[in-house]
């Protein structure tokens, strides 16, 4: 199997860090430090090429402005070993990624995988829920199915029953939740998914992992799912 072909199928999932063109702390620091020593260069020969011939610039500002060029030039040095490291540290979190193969954590996204025949939401309603609808649609936007949501306050977990609809493992699924107080007025929610991770990759600038066909960056990763814990302190709903 390609496995290009294979990460072409897959969803990625937005993820919820600040985006920075993929370049790191130290190579945007390193960048700047570039433009600065430029910068710096230019302001001197302007300075030189302009001075007075009668009247030359002081030898005391002159060494003050070589002193400042050093200080410069060890800085941009700095900030070259901070891009060395940056790269080793890449290459250590690459290697990590593979510790979250098989454990099962959670993700903030209404974006799901079926697994095993089932997919798992938790989500959260804002406020006093008097109703509160649950809606499951494919990548393509088509309804599935929509299921009577819980109005109990807290953590509560849905687990969709995706192979009574013959959907096959793998697939991408997305929950929408629409929750009305009792004055019909429409509440926030928040939604996040379980997956077991099945698998690893990068692009070269970030690590991804894989559940069925959604990938998302390590980095979104709330946490690493106790799966007793969870069982003791969630209510579950499940489609039948």
């Amino acid at each position: 199997m390609n496995l290009f072909s294979v990460l072409d199928q897959q969803t990625l999932i937005p993820t919820t860090q600040t985006a920075n063109d993929g370049k790191s702390a130290s190579e945007l620091a390193l960048e700047e430090a570039e433009q600065e020593k430029v910068d710096f260069l230019n302001l001197l020969l302007t300075q030189l090429s302009n001075q007075n011939p009668l009247d030359p610039m002081d030898t005391d500002e002159w060494t003050a402005q070589l002193t400042r060029y050093s200080i410069l030039e060890q800085g941009i040095e700095t900030n070259s070993q901070l891009s060395i490291t940056n790269d080793l540290l890449k290459t250590n979190a690459t290697t990590s990624s593979f510790s979250y193969i098989g454990k099962e954590v959670e993700i903030p996204t209404n974006i799901n995988a079926v697994q095993d025949g089932s997919a798992t939401w938790m989500y959260v309603v804002e406020g006093n829920a008097s109703d509160v609808k649950l809606t499951v649609t494919d990548d393509a936007g088509a309804r599935i199915a929509e299921v009577d949501g819980s109005i109990s306050k807290g953590v509560q977990t849905f687990e969709f029953d995706a192979a009574q609809f013959g959907i096959d493992d793998g697939t991408p699924l997305y929950l929408s939740i629409n929750a009305t107080d009792g004055d019909d007025a429409k509440l926030n929610s928040e939604t996040t998914i379980a997956v077991n991770v099945d698998g690893v990759w990068s692009d070269g600038s970030d690590q991804y992992l894989t559940a069925g066909e959604i990938s998302f960056r390590t980095g979104d990763v709330l946490k690493i799912i106790d799966q007793q814990t969870a069982d003791a302190s969630a209510t579950t709903q499940t489609t039948n």
